[in-house]
């Protein structure tokens, strides 16, 4: 059954602090994600992903993924998700970009840019709650669209135009009761700074279950910003990391003590 968004509550909450169901979403992200591709699996059949500005899930497909799975705690990370695929699907390269820079505007929302080949193809639940969220700032930036070296490039855009043909499956929930929603196993999971803001016993009770989500071969990725994740320092330092749970694993690799890789060995 579709979410159906509380629209007086959106309007109120959409610029409060911290991670909410309403929160604004990043058009574009603010990570270097080919840096996360370059650890995916080969022969990665099914990823699971924040949402975030939809550029994960992007990243995982360019990265070979053939199926994504998608999460975040935001209505509006899912949104933005679902209408870059179908702006790739329709729009060339730099109407692409002129399209997300508009959404971060302040304006009426017919006024944007190709808008009307994009709504259509959202259910009208989707295109209610757009029209509805007029002045409301409930996208924004990350990064300027089109403007640095970790955007999408022609190159990879003209993949994804080859590649993403449908909408991600996108689970509303924040990681700390993602357990509830899977039902997959997963052959790369990318965890990008979702520790950052949850407690450190709640982090390792994420890994405890996700790690029995992976298939043997697959890896976790754990981005962190830096000095607010309690769990890299746990990733890194500590020797019982690998005991129970987590014995059946390897640390790939740790990059200044911000990005962990782990891969199930067995």
């Amino acid at each position: 059954m579709e979410f159906v968004p509380d629209i007086n509550l959106a309007r109120k909450t959409h610029n409060w602090f911290g991670y909410r169901e309403y929160s604004d979403a990043y058009v574009v992200s603010n990570e270097n994600l080919y840096e996360s591709m370059d650890f995916m699996p080969q022969n990665c059949n099914r990823a699971l992903t924040v949402a975030a500005s939809g550029d994960h899930p992007l990243s995982c497909s360019l990265g070979g993924a053939k199926i994504v799975d998608t999460f975040d705690v935001s209505y509006n990370a899912g949104l933005i998700t679902k209408m870059k695929v179908f702006a790739i699907g329709c729009l060339n390269y730099l109407d692409y970009w002129d399209f997300l820079l508009d959404l971060t505007e302040d304006r009426d929302f017919t006024l944007i840019q190709n808008i009307d080949k994009i709504s259509k193809k959202l259910s009208p639940t989707e295109y209610n709650y757009l029209r509805s969220m007029c002045g409301c700032k409930i996208f924004s930036r990350g990064n300027s669209p089109g403007r640095t070296e970790f955007d999408i490039s022609r190159q990879d855009y003209k993949k994804l135009q080859k590649i993403v043909d449908k909408p991600y499956n996108f689970m509303m929930t924040d990681v700390v009761n993602l357990s509830g929603k899977l039902t997959e196993n997963y052959d790369f999971i990318h965890l990008s700074n979702v520790f950052d803001y949850i407690p450190a016993i709640s982090q390792l009770e994420v890994l405890q279950f996700l790690v029995k989500r992976v298939n043997v071969g697959g890896r976790i990725f754990v981005s962190h910003l830096v000095g607010r994740s309690v769990c890299k320092e746990f990733f890194i330092n500590s020797k019982d990391f690998f005991d129970g749970a987590f014995k059946d694993w390897r640390i790939v690799e740790t990059v200044n003590k911000d990005i962990s890789v782990f891969e199930r060995i067995r």
